[in-house]
């Protein structure tokens, strides 16, 4: 069998993976660097070898990767993911493939168990932040020309499940084929609904030419840690400090992305982390023009000024305006959609992140509407590093848990209803967990953190047990002013 003739650096590819002269099984296929910290493992034990990548960095990434694959003797493949494991910046690839021009059967669902392939190759692709894996494993058996896909044989476990309510915020763009722009000369007030934002023509302040604090910024770069000097609220989330790029966005929580991006897309849009675009698209301030950011009494903002669109000498100004009510205004004084690279495509709009369902692109310049409708909704996993394993203490993490939160509470049980709460008053809302067993918890924003014992009993190994966290925010209004997660299932292990 030929060796492998490089690192494969730096995308899971599924085209590569099939091409390979040599067979391939891949945990995590991805951009990992542990020149940088953790470790990967080798280790041949009677009947098995195990392969353990240990607390690995993925490259560029403060996020680390702790995945095990383990080969049997009998060519069963085990599979088992911390709940660290993720694809925060990268194209992932997990599965495998005995390579020389394979057939592409096509991609799995590797969380969708049992799965009964019937080729040799199996692999499921994972875009930047839609990992999910990460806390659990699966067990693949061979059997005649496929395999057979089961959850981990006793293996502790925490799978996550449906969807936690209000409904998630939806992102909103308008996509800019290349020489298009029918908003220079205008601007656009976004008014924070609570739920979303109110849309409409700017008559005010729309175009602040108070500007003066110019960040040292060229082509395709990142100005990190710029302080708002105010808490802006937006839709999952809020940040006092935010990230810009020259390329005409800013990153909304300082240090989630290192990517300086000049190709504007939907998916990336979509599925990277909270990203507000301006009009993102290929700039380069090197050859001309001047980015800013102020932070002014009551509002800070960006402002690209006479920044030239790459290889051209056209100059582009706009400016993103915030305020802390959680309001901000977009303003394209003279804005030439022409840059050279990238077919001239440019984006505005917001992305919230978390691997969302493209809407589509919509016209931002039509009459007053509404975009961005939506909640917060709590999600439920396991801490990373934490499983339910037999004679520990189990440690579950719940995130965007709201500061006004005054009760919250952790529902355990054996069933999962699956029923609509509608009837409450919560439309969006899906209670996934019988209630057979409910454990209160102090609500931190925004994580909280509930830990239990699993007791040391042999016989529950393989057994399941449904939880879902619970939380009650007055500010939320209605009958029922509650936020629930998403469902997460225990399986007992070792």
């Amino acid at each position: 069998v030929p060796l492998p003739a490089g690192s494969l650096c730096c995308n899971g590819s599924s085209a590569t993976l099939l091409a390979s002269a040599s067979p391939m099984i891949c945990g995590l296929w991805q951009d990992l660097n542990p020149s940088n910290g953790g470790s990967v493992n080798f280790n041949a034990l009677p009947g098995k070898a195990l392969i353990t990548w240990d607390n690995v960095p993925e490259f560029s990434n403060n996020g680390t990767n702790t995945f095990q694959i383990t080969l049997h003797a009998n060519g069963v493949i085990d599979m088992f993911f911390d709940g660290n494991a993720a694809c925060r910046t990268h194209t992932a690839l997990t599965g495998w493939s005995e390579g020389a021009g394979a057939t592409d059967p096509g991609a799995s669902d590797l969380s969708a168990l049992p799965l009964f392939p019937t080729t040799q190759t199996v692999y499921e692709l994972f875009a930047p932040n839609s990992f999910d894996l990460a806390g659990g494993g699966f067990q693949a058996s061979p059997s005649g020309t496929g395999w057979v896909i089961t959850p981990g044989v006793g293996c502790a476990r925490v799978d996550r499940y449906g969807a936690g309510c209000p409904k998630p915020c939806e992102p909103f763009y308008e996509l800019f084929p290349g020489s298009t722009f029918d908003m220079s000369g205008g601007s656009l007030l976004f008014t924070n609904t609570g739920s979303g934002y109110l849309v409409t023509p700017c008559a005010a302040n729309c175009f602040d030419t108070n500007f003066s604090g110019a960040l040292a910024l060229v082509d395709d770069s990142l100005a990190v840690g710029q302080a708002l000097g105010f808490s802006f609220p937006y839709c999952g989330g809020s940040t006092s400090t935010i990230d810009v790029c020259s390329n005409g966005f800013i990153w909304l929580v300082s240090g989630s992305s290192t990517s300086t991006d000049f190709s504007p897309a939907a998916a990336d849009l979509l599925n990277e982390p909270a990203r507000l675009a301006a009009c993102w698209m290929d700039l380069n301030p090197a050859a001309g023009g001047v980015v800013y950011f102020d932070a002014l009494p009551g509002k800070a903002m960006v402002t690209w000024n006479q920044v030239y669109a790459y290889n051209t000498t056209s100059p582009n100004t706009m400016q993103l305006q915030l305020f802390p009510n959680g309001d901000f205004i977009l303003a394209w004084p003279t804005l030439v959609n022409n840059a050279t690279t990238t077919a001239g495509d440019a984006i505005v709009g917001i992305g919230w992140g978390n691997n969302q369902p493209d809407p589509g692109s919509r016209d931002l310049s039509a009459t007053a509407y509404v975009v961005g409708a939506g909640g917060s909704p709590l999600t439920l996993g396991a801490q990373a590093g934490s499983r339910p394993i037999l004679g520990t203490t189990l440690t579950l993490e719940v995130t965007n848990v709201r500061p006004g939160t005054i009760a919250a509470a952790l529902n355990l049980g054996f069933q999962n209803p699956n029923l609509n709460l509608g009837f409450l008053g919560l439309p969006d809302c899906t209670l996934l967990s019988s209630v057979d067993l409910s454990l209160g918890f102090v609500a931190a924003s925004p994580v909280s953190t509930v830990s239990f014992g699993i007791p040391n009993l042999p016989s529950i190994i393989g057994g399941l047990m449904n939880t879902q966290a619970a939380a009650v925010d007055p500010s939320l209004g209605g009958a029922l002013p509650a936020q629930l997660s998403n469902g997460a299932q225990l399986t007992f292990g070792n």
